[in-house]
């Protein structure tokens, strides 16, 4: 057995290793995908009122041990096929190996990332976008006080405390506009 065949047979090993221990342990491949997750709202209530581009979303590196491993799997089982099966040499091997191992690793990477933006959902509002809606006042807001509104967002229903951005009361059942939003503060104003 040459040093390339034993490459190739302990890269499909330890690929397919990787896949079958993470499987039993329950990490199933799920690699950087859930690190990169931020909401629009954090832990103590604060309402982010320009938040970024990628709030909400997930991150899923090319390089996490998912796409490596498959890599790797595929190097090794495209190696291995290439010697045996099509008896090529080791030079038009290698870059075949590098090639598919590639493909598949790209492969991976594109239908996970497909399909957590396609899973992902999120019942947190996107703030900045409720800037112009209407809300309902569902607790009457005293000219000086705070009182509370229901508004509608991706298709979800949530309450808020509010105020009255020109210090009016506002009596309950009103539909009010959202003109600011101020820590977890919104300010309305009548429709």
């Amino acid at each position: 057995m040459s040093a390339l065949e034993i490459v190739y047979v302990g890269c499909f090993i330890l690929g397919l290793a990787y896949a079958i221990i993470s499987t039993i342990l329950g990490g199933g491949f799920s690699g950087d995908a859930d690190a990169g997750l931020d909401a629009a709202h954090d832990v103590t209530g604060h309402v982010d009122t320009d938040p970024d581009a990628s709030a909400g979303s997930l991150h899923f590196s090319p390089l996490s041990p998912v796409v490596i491993a498959m890599f790797v799997t595929a190097f090794g089982a495209t190696g291995m096929i290439c010697l045996k099966a099509f008896k090529t040499s080791a030079i038009v091997s290698l870059p075949i190996a590098v090639a598919a191992g590639v493909g598949v690793a790209a492969l991976t990477f594109y239908l996970f990332v497909l399909m957590f933006s396609k899973t992902q959902g999120s019942s947190e509002s996107q703030v900045a976008n409720l800037i112009g809606r209407e809300a309902e006042v569902i607790t009457p807001i005293p000219a000086e006080g705070v009182g509370e509104i229901a508004y509608v967002s991706r298709g979800s229903r949530y309450t808020a405390p509010a105020r009255s951005l020109q210090n009016h009361d506002i009596k309950a059942r009103v539909i009010v506009r959202i003109a600011k939003i101020v820590g977890s503060t919104f300010f309305v104003e009548p429709s």
